[in-house]
């Protein structure tokens, strides 16, 4: 007996998770970078969604400023943000977090 919900088969589809599309430089004052934080948010998604990504995790270093501009400019396009953060741990490793 054939199942018909899964006829179609899988889907693949471009995923990113983890981007950070804030500059490190920008990391010693982000209150005074949040416009230039926006535009390169907007850009790295504008980029993404040329090259067919459809999921995207936004990883910064510390900060989740870069979530809300893509989240917000998400609503417009076709592409959905997993909200994350890299943070830094005293040991020097790295921990990637989601925040779903």
């Amino acid at each position: 007996m054939e199942n018909k919900n899964f006829s179609q088969g899988s889907i693949w589809r471009k995923w990113d998770l983890q981007v950070q599309p804030i500059k490190n430089s920008w990391f010693l004052n982000l209150e005074s970078k949040k416009e230039s934080i926006k535009k390169a948010t907007i850009e790295f998604l504008d980029k993404a969604i040329e090259k067919g990504i459809e999921v995207i995790a936004i990883t910064d270093h510390n900060t989740g400023i870069a979530i809300d501009y893509a989240i917000e400019y998400s609503k417009e396009k076709n592409i959905f943000i997993l909200p994350g953060v890299e943070l830094d741990a005293n040991s020097g490793e790295h921990i990637i977090r989601g925040l779903l």
